[in-house]
């Protein structure tokens, strides 16, 4: 048992706020002081036809929210934020149902812990909807056989047959009722016939309770029309006998709502009827019959009532009595009756305009709606100009002490509906029942809630489970809610599946036991075929195994040098597998690691014998299957999902027809099919001993071996940094819980450094040429394409925004006051207006004008977009959108790809999207004959693959070595230094962040007390206006932190609070390193700047796309007319993200530019040893126009760099040396002759 300590708040003043906010003053308009109308103030007080309400905790944060039924309009989900206040989130959480509803009911039906909801529609189907626990909802109506077509009254539900799942009882009106059957959590079944509960009449209300205290639920149901209502006896097992009138409630009239309590307290379960002239009161004679004392009782009221509720208002310890009239249709008013403790009830709400509330009412329910320990009223009224809409009554009371309990099922179902309690204390006792869905349209909280009077404690409390069992409690204090579990067994759903990729995952287990099953590949869960999923009918099979290593990495640690390599190392494989299989003439491509020396390892091969060219693509097709397959086996055997990829990658060898028994590795004996197989498998043997001694560490799990962080962790739930003490370096971040981006949870907190020595990895297109060797503390860091130090920052100088350290990483921290779609600023970001052609700046000056503080970049003498789509020759249409979704968006589908494949990954997904694209011509560069599928795609990967290793490599050589610090830890530092603007201002400090009004500003005395403190303890600290931060999210699917101001000392990037920066140095940004690396190659391979068709487009949905809050807020497209402009997109959506400031953004760009280049002009030569030699009269080759390089359609400065790089390097077709693309003059290596040729035709479009 676990106890739920609540304050226990004076109500006195209460009364007067609620008035004050409602702008009345006298007792006229307040009412007695019982109930206050807060509806407008808490936010829940909306327009429309509302008919039913519900109260449960559906996020399971501790506090009931409220859903909401209306007819001819969406319904409504009130999220409790706390405080009485609401915020409305029926369409993110999916649960918007527009179906005329007539009744909505919480309910826990798959006993996962979450309450899913049901709704009951007029004119449509019911819906079901799964709560899948992070604040959204699946409808589930379908699969469950939910959708009942009614016309529904009344939903209810309760464990008719004691197996621990709660069954569903349906009232329609005009149509029989229907009782269906929870097939244990798979679905329900409708027994409405062989369970005897059949009901034709004109159904309104019903209500499951033991009438006869035999320990299992029966059904009352009630009927309009003058029909005579009816009475189910459980007789066991979940069979039922009618039998009203040997019980005495054959009650007939036009009756409603209905519900039970045990107003005299002899064990018995009471019985109210709402019914048009008079309702009516049952009292239990203590044997499962009844006698009617509605008059006598004095709440035989006289009104259209519809719902009705008993609860402890006064917590006197005696049940009171809410109903709610239909004041238009007969003018009576609602009213609150008083339990005397001897049957009787005192009308207490008259001449209260508050609690008489004369509107249209209809369903009811009641809860903890403000935490404060009493019930308040929640009522489903119908909202026009003469009526108010939903309404909350909260509750006033400051009287008395109350218990609470919150059951847990462990045997029974989970939520314990239908369980009976006793609670006994001061010598008393009470009694009361777990209902679920009561009165008319209504459906109340599950607590228990019993008022004690003057006591203080409970002596003890007994429950009589739905399974039948007892147990007993206690002794417990008073003004608390205490969880109960049901004893004598292990929680629901302990044990389970626990792996959220597989097909029977069970989110509320703990301990996995072992069942887990994972889709087929190609499959869904249901044995169904994954719309547009690769197969040999439609795709070749090297996208086929692309796919599968994609899959892999999404299920592995997201390490993006690791993953680059793999994608690196797959590529390659399936490379030389089909080279080896290709015609061997000199003008043939040539393998790269089969038979070669790469680095000091060599790799033995004695060829292969000549087949039949009918043949050929077979036994490609078998080489490169059973080498990626071995070589994934390898690489993710110890990958945290490794099942799921072992699934997927066994039943693709599978549906292919390949036998993973076949380990023979000799491809010089058997039949050509068995070689073919034998020849994969010996490249993967191949490629895995490569792989151990290529510089990675892969046999220690790409461990580190010299490299140690200078400073002590930043961390993050603690204000400053009070560890950096050199904050020009980076620092280890300390988390509450880590969890990388592909979702996977570390043990270790305070993540290492990924790769700081991944400069010592054997590259693919990069040379010794391009290093530069540092020491530092004896150990040597080879750095790649080194572009210099990054800005750095002197703690004892005194420097403004002049510093570039400075300047960039505040600008980070403004880029992230664009993060808030409210602010209603909108941008156009169709290709023509956001893009800038691929723009680098050269230096530091060009980048302060290029990252401009509203977020819109200034490329010097460039204008922004694309004037039109070179394919159509029509302008590109404006895309409006709100900046706060754009870069949120960006910000998150760049942080890793949409289904966090890593940065490599991602170019990879955008590979095979262009690939998938009906313009595309399979034409290398743009030139000649039509290449194969197969062809195509190996020969691309194989390009990529190299681009996203080479690019790894040296992004990472350059993080290692210069070690350079996240705008997080720089931020915070400053913060704790103060401001640098005026020596004369308080909290000055040279190394503390310069003052930008409405940016950054220091705290004074008007700010809020959230800033300044409660004794001003943060007057003068500095603060930001920028995304708030996590901790303003509760839910991440349906709220968003927005912006306001902050203190700069608890700023926080825009990502997960378990995850905030990636583990590794900032400089250079890897994102943009491999973006531009990646864009160089689409466009040379492709011989065109443009995406097929002028463009390329990523579809976002409204409330769906967003992972970190909830968002975006409308429907829009990520628009790219060039692979440039995607890379672009990727290089700034670091900056939203708050991960790298510009410093890190341009170098890495143009590191990726020749790095891109580099590795397509290398690939080429081993495809096409003989392109840029000869063209048609010797190979077949296209001829290419001479000095663009990387086939954009200009001869500009990309081109020029590429040249310089090369330099004074010999050609050599067989890929040791330069490319023949670049001796212009035919010589044999670039020289001055071929820079002269350049200059020649500089500027010159192809």
């Amino acid at each position: 048992m676990f106890n739920f300590t609540r304050h226990r708040l004076q109500r006195s003043w209460k009364a007067w706020m609620c008035c004050l906010l409602l702008g009345h003053f006298g007792l006229s308009a307040f009412g007695q002081g019982l109930f206050a109308n807060v509806s407008e103030a808490a936010g829940v007080n909306a327009d429309g036809l509302h008919h039913a309400v519900a109260i449960g905790d559906f996020d399971r944060d501790g506090r009931e929210d409220i859903y909401v039924g209306t007819k001819f309009a969406p319904n409504r989900l009130f999220r409790n934020l706390g405080g009485m206040e609401f915020e409305e989130v029926a369409v993110p959480a999916g649960v918007a149902d527009d179906g005329t509803t007539n009744a909505v009911l919480w309910a826990d039906f798959n006993n996962d812990g979450w309450l899913d909801l049901i709704t009951g529609n007029y004119l449509n189907p019911n819906r079901l909807y799964l709560n899948n626990g992070e604040g959204t909802f699946t409808d589930a109506t379908d699969t469950w056989n939910a959708g009942n077509a009614g016309p529904c009254r009344s939903l209810h539900a309760a464990d008719i047959d004691g197996d621990g799942w709660l069954d569903l009882y349906v009232v329609n009106i005009n149509s029989h009722n229907a009782m269906l059957r929870n097939l244990e959590g798979a679905g329900f079944e409708n027994v409405t016939f062989p369970s005897g509960t059949v009901d034709t009449g004109i159904g309104m209300g019903a209500l499951f309770f033991d009438s006869d205290n035999d320990g299992d639920v029966d059904l009352y149901v009630t009927h309009d029309g003058n029909q005579v209502n009816k009475f189910f006896r459980n007789n066991g097992q979940g069979s039922f006998t009618q039998n009203a009138a040997g019980v005495g409630l054959d009650y007939q009239g036009n009756c409603m709502g209905v519900d039970a309590a045990d107003i005299n307290h002899d064990g018995w379960m009471d019985l109210y009827i709402t019914d048009l002239y008079p309702s009516e009161l049952f009292l239990n004679n203590g044997d499962g019959t009844y006698t009617a004392i509605g008059e006598a009782a004095g709440v035989d009221d006289s009104g259209m009532t519809w719902g009705c509720i008993f609860f402890d208002y006064d917590h006197d310890a005696e049940s009171d009595l809410y109903i709610v009239n239909d004041y238009a249709f007969a003018p009576t008013s609602n009213r609150l009756y008083r339990g005397l403790g001897d049957t009787t009830f005192a009308w207490v709400s008259e001449g209260d305009v508050v609690l008489e509330h004369d509107h249209s009412d209809y369903g009811l329910a009641a809860g903890d709606l403000d935490g404060d320990g009493d019930w308040d009223l929640a009522i489903a009224t119908s909202g026009s100009p003469t009526q108010p809409g939903f309404q909350i009554l909260e509750n006033l009371n400051s009287s008395g002490h109350y218990i609470g309990f919150r059951l847990e099922g462990t045997t029974s179902n989970r939520s314990a509906i239908g369980a009976r309690i006793e609670v006994h204390f001061d010598g008393k006792i009470r009694y009361d029942e777990i209902h679920c869905g009561q009165g008319y349209s209504g459906s109340s909280s599950f607590d228990v809630h019993v008022g004690l009077g003057t006591a203080t404690s409970v002596d003890s409390l007994v429950v009589r489970w739905p399974t039948g069992e007892y147990s007993t409690h206690g002794p417990f204090a008073a003004d608390s809610i205490h969880a109960v579990l049901e004893p004598g067994a292990e929680p629901w759903l302990t044990y389970g599946c626990t792996d959220a990729d597989a097909c029977n995952y069970e989110m509320a287990a703990t301990v996995d036991d072992g069942t887990c099953f994972f889709p087929s590949a190609g499959l869904d869960c249901s044995g169904e075929p994954l719309p547009d999923f690769p197969t040999m009918a439609t795709h070749s099979v090297a996208r086929i195994w692309n796919e599968a290593t994609l899959l892999s990495i999404r299920h592995d640690w997201a390490r993006p040098t690791v993953h680059a390599r793999n994608l690196w190392h797959t590529s390659a494989l399936m490379y030389d597998a089909w080279a080896a299989w290709g015609e061997d003439t000199i003008v043939g491509a040539q393998p790269w690691l089969l038979g070669n020396q790469q680095g000091s390892y060599t790799c033995a091969y004695e060829g292969v014998p000549e087949i039949e060219a009918e043949d050929r693509l077979a036994a490609r097709q078998l080489s490169i299957s059973y080498g990626v397959y071995r070589l994934l086996q390898h690489r993710f055997a110890n990958a945290p999902r490794a099942e799921r990829i072992a699934t997927h990658i066994n039943t693709q060898m599978e549906a292919l027809g390949y036998d993973t028994a076949w380990h023979e590795t000799d491809y010089t004996n058997g039949t050509w099919m068995e070689r073919a197989a034998s020849l994969g498998n010996y490249l993967a043997e191949q490629y895995i001993a490569y792989g151990f001694q290529d510089g990675s560490f892969e046999v220690i799990d790409y461990q580190n071996t010299y490299y140690n962080p200078m400073n002590w962790n930043l961390v993050m739930d603690e204000p400053g940094n009070p560890n950096m003490f050199f904050p020009n370096r980076w620092q280890p971040l300390q988390l509450a819980e880590f969890i990388d981006q592909s979702g996977n949870e570390g043990s270790n907190i305070s993540p290492d450094f990924l790769s700081p020595e991944w400069g010592n990895v054997q590259p693919f297109a990069m040379t010794p040429a391009d290093t530069a060797q540092f020491e530092r503390l004896g150990s040597t860091y080879t750095v790649y394409h080194d572009p210099g130090p990054p800005a750095q920052i002197d703690p004892n100088a005194e420097i403004g925004l002049e510093s570039d350290y400075k300047w960039g990483h505040t600008l980070v921290a403004l880029w992230a006051s664009h993060l808030d779609p409210s602010d209603s600023v909108v941008w156009d970001i169709g290709p023509g207006a956001f893009s800038w052609n691929g723009f680098l700046p050269d230096n530091i000056e060009e980048a302060r004008d290029y990252y401009a503080v509203d977020g819109v970049p200034v490329a010097a003498g460039v204008e922004a977009g694309h004037p039109f789509n070179p394919v159509t020759g029509e302008p590109y249409a404006p895309q409006p959108v709100l900046r706060g979704d754009f870069t949120r968006v960006l910000a998150e589908y760049w942080a890793d790809g949409p289904d966090s494949e890593t940065p490599p990954g991602h170019w990879f997904t955008l590979l095979n999207y262009v690939n998938d694209q009906p313009e595309l011509q399979r034409k290398w560069r743009g030139l000649g004959e039509s290449l194969a599928p197969l062809d195509w795609d190996v020969i691309a990967y194989f390009s990529m693959g190299g681009a996203m290793h080479d690019a790894a490599i040296a992004a990472w050589s350059c993080k290692g070595w210069h070690d350079y610090v996240r705008p997080v830890s720089a931020l915070r530092w400053m913060a704790d230094r103060g401001q640098c603007a005026d020596p004369e201002l308080p909290n000055y400090h040279g190394a503390g962040l310069p003052i930008i009004p409405g940016h950054i500003e220091q705290i004074g005395p008007e700010d809020p007390v959230e800033l300044r403190g409660p004794e001003n303890e943060h007057l003068y600290e500095m603060k930001i206006r920028c995304w708030k931060g996590p901790d303003y999210i509760g839910v991440p699917a349906l709220q968003w932190a927005g912006v306001d101001w902050i203190r700069a000392r608890e700023w926080w990037p825009y990502q997960r609070p378990t995850f905030v920066t990636p583990p590794f140095a900032g400089y250079v940004s890897g994102h943009s390193t491999f973006s531009r690396a990646a864009a160089e190659v689409l466009t040379a391979l492709t011989g065109d700047a443009f995406f097929p068709g002028g463009m390329g487009a990523f579809p976002v949905e409204a409330h769906e796309f967003l992972v970190f809050e909830d968002g975006p807020s409308m429907d829009f497209e990520l628009q790219w007319a060039t692979y440039r402009d995607a890379a672009d997109q990727s290089a700034l959506s670091r900056i939203w993200g708050g991960i790298h400031p510009p410093i890190d953004d341009y170098p890495g760009r143009a590191m990726g530019e020749v790095v891109g280049m580099d590795a397509f002009l290398l690939a080429e030569q081993y495809a096409f040893p003989l392109l840029g030699t000869d063209c048609f009269e010797a190979g077949g080759y296209p001829c290419l126009c001479p000095g663009d390089f990387n086939s954009d359609g200009l001869r500009n400065l990309p081109d020029l760099l590429l040249l310089l790089v090369h330099f004074g390097e010999a050609v050599d077709v067989g890929g040791n040396g330069a490319s023949p693309v670049l001796d212009l003059d035919g010589s044999g290596d670039v020289n001055t002759g071929d820079l002269l040729g350049m200059l020649t035709v500089w500027g010159q479009p192809c």
